[in-house]
This record gives C-alpha cells, sequence and structure tokens, in this order.
C-alpha cells in the first residue's frame, strides 16, 4: 500500500476525503455528515460511535471544545480503506498531533473511521508496505 502525495492524489476517495476535512476546518458538519454512511461506525481512542446522528453530536462538541485544524499530510489506500496521515492543530494550549485516520469505503460512501494516536499502529495493522 504505497503512501500517495496528498497533493496530488486524484482518486475520488482521496477528493472526498478532502471535502469531509475541509468541511470539518470549516465547521460546516451538514456537508461532513452528508459524505457518511447513515449507520457509520466512528471509533476514536476513548469511544466507539454509531449512526451518523450520534457522530454529528459528537463532532459539534468536540470541534467546539477544541478548535482542531485538519491538514492531510499523505494518503494510503488498500481495497475499500484509505489511511489518512493528517496533522491537527489547535487554537488553544493544546501541542498538535500527528495520528491516522482509517477510512473504510462503501460505495464511495465512508462506513468506518478509526482513530489511530500512533500512526505506526494504523500502518502497522492496514499497511505495512506503506512504511
Amino acid at each position: 500500500m504505497p503512501l500517495v502525495d496528498g497533493v496530488s492524489g486524484q482518486g475520488s476517495r482521496h477528493r472526498l476525503l478532502r471535502e469531509i476535512y475541509d468541511a470539518a476546518n470549516r465547521g460546516d458538519f451538514d456537508a461532513l455528515l452528508a459524505r457518511l454512511h447513515a449507520d457509520i461506525v466512528w471509533v476514536t481512542p476513548t469511544r466507539r460511535i454509531s449512526g451518523r446522528n450520534q457522530v454529528a453530536g459528537w463532532l459539534i462538541g468536540w470541534h467546539a471544545s477544541a478548535a482542531p485544524i485538519h491538514t492531510v499530510e499523505e494518503f494510503a489506500d488498500a481495497g475499500d480503506t484509505t489511511v489518512a496521515l493528517v496533522s491537527i492543530s489547535y487554537t488553544d494550549a493544546r501541542p498538535d498531533n500527528h495520528p491516522a485516520h482509517v477510512w473504510r469505503f462503501r460505495d464511495e460512501v465512508v462506513v468506518r473511521l478509526e482513530v489511530f494516536p500512533q500512526r505506526d499502529e494504523a500502518l502497522t495493522v492496514y499497511g505495512p508496505a506503506a512504511r
């Protein structure tokens, strides 16, 4: 699963994910949620959230408290899964972080997101060749 430069990746999934991150950055949760399956599974290090409405509530709360800005650095693809290596900065005193977001698709709609705080864990699970 080779890494694809985040700037030059032209696949429809990469465009879709860029739209999701851009929508999150500007606080347009309707646009973000429209790209998620109604039964999305959203897994963070501290919780597992199911369904678009539950994800909406969590996202709005998290963005209100943390004000994160996401910057995609690279994508890696394998089958129905895309790993996004992301840099997240905050407007408060929190340090930036650099997680991997593992997105799973069905018919070009996101059905699952799993957040890995340590990128190496995601790359080990979803693409050792991407290291």
